[in-house]
This record gives structure tokens, C-alpha cells and sequence, in this order.
């Protein structure tokens, strides 16, 4: 019962590790959870299925010790191959706006349109236009727009770690510099 116990334990970590790190690669986690949890369900019945043929098929104690862990490594291996592809993949920025706090402004949304970039807080509204030069900096868990002044935006959706907000500034810095005149 102890060996279910924790086979459950840790196929629930790693779902939990993947959708962590789909949530901070702008990923849908609850899909990639899905989908890394049905990836070790079906790793693991391969295994148990491997296992019982050589169980059946075999005398040799030493060959059933190697064996005996089998699916327990093929669900790891699957579930974390899934988990690393995710992360090491490109961050996608279909996104147009971010929930950001704007240093000396306070929480606002940062809202990127087609000609120029949006800044939205509970004291006013500003936007800078894209056809300007502006300079944009990825700087740690923040964004640095430099036009006439500085303006620095630190992403804060529910949840993200400290990664996440480097991912989302990213991603941000990449919206914003696919527009012309933005140099980074």
C-alpha cells in the first residue's frame, strides 16, 4: 500500500512541476498538466506491462530486480521529459496585455496595441507611442521603457514565481520589440 502511496505522491508532483512551468513559459498549465499526467499513466502501464512479460518469461532474480522499478522510471522519465521540453521551449507572447506594477504609479495593466504601448492604473492612463524611438530592457523580474523618461513595469499575475516574472518581462520586451523603432 506504501509503494501506491508514493507512486501517486510522485506522479502528483511532477504534474504539479509542469504546470508551474507551462504557466511560466505563457503555456496553458492545466493542458500540459493533462497531458504530462496521461503521458506517466500510460509510461507506467507500458512498464507494468514489460514487467509482467519478463516476469513470466524469466527465472533470473537479478534480471527481476532490475526490472522490478521499471515503470516506476519510465512514468519519471516521461513526465519529466515533457516538463523539460516545456521549459527549454520558446515563451509565447500571444498575450497583448499584462496585469503590472508600475513603479511610482502603483497596479495598473500594461496593454500593448498596434502603434503604441498602454499603461493603465486606478490614477490615469498613459501610453507611449511606437513609432518613437523607445528602448526597451529586460532588467531581472522587470521591463525598463526608456523614451523621454524611464518607465519600469514589474509583471504580477496571481501565482508567479520568481522565474515567471522574468519569463513574462520577457515576453513583454519581445511584444513590444517586434514593433519597428524599439531597439533593446
Amino acid at each position: 500500500m506504501r509503494a501506491i502511496i508514493i507512486i501517486i505522491a510522485v506522479w502528483a508532483m511532477i504534474i504539479a512541476w509542469t504546470g508551474k512551468v507551462a504557466q511560466s513559459r505563457g503555456r496553458n498549465p492545466f493542458l500540459w498538466a493533462f497531458v504530462n499526467a496521461a503521458a506517466g499513466a500510460g509510461a507506467f502501464g507500458a512498464g507494468v506491462f514489460v514487467l509482467q512479460s519478463i516476469v513470466d518469461s524469466t527465472e533470473s532474480t537479478s534480471a527481476l530486480l532490475l526490472v522490478m522499478f521499471l515503470p516506476l522510471a519510465l512514468m519519471i522519465a516521461a513526465m519529466v521529459g515533457i516538463a523539460r521540453s516545456i521549459d527549454r521551449g520558446s515563451t509565447t507572447t500571444r498575450r497583448k496585455s499584462w496585469p503590472v506594477h508600475i513603479l511610482q504609479r502603483g497596479d495598473g495593466q500594461l496593454r500593448i496595441e498596434k502603434e503604441k504601448v498602454v499603461f493603465e492604473w486606478p490614477g490615469g492612463t498613459s501610453d507611449i507611442s511606437l513609432r518613437e524611438p523607445l528602448r526597451v530592457e529586460v532588467d531581472g523580474e522587470c521591463v525598463r521603457l526608456h523614451t523621454t523618461e524611464e518607465l519600469v513595469v514589474i509583471p504580477t499575475a496571481d501565482g508567479l514565481s520568481a522565474e515567471g516574472r522574468r519569463n513574462v518581462s520577457r515576453q513583454i520586451a519581445h511584444r513590444i520589440k517586434s514593433h519597428s523603432h524599439v531597439t533593446m
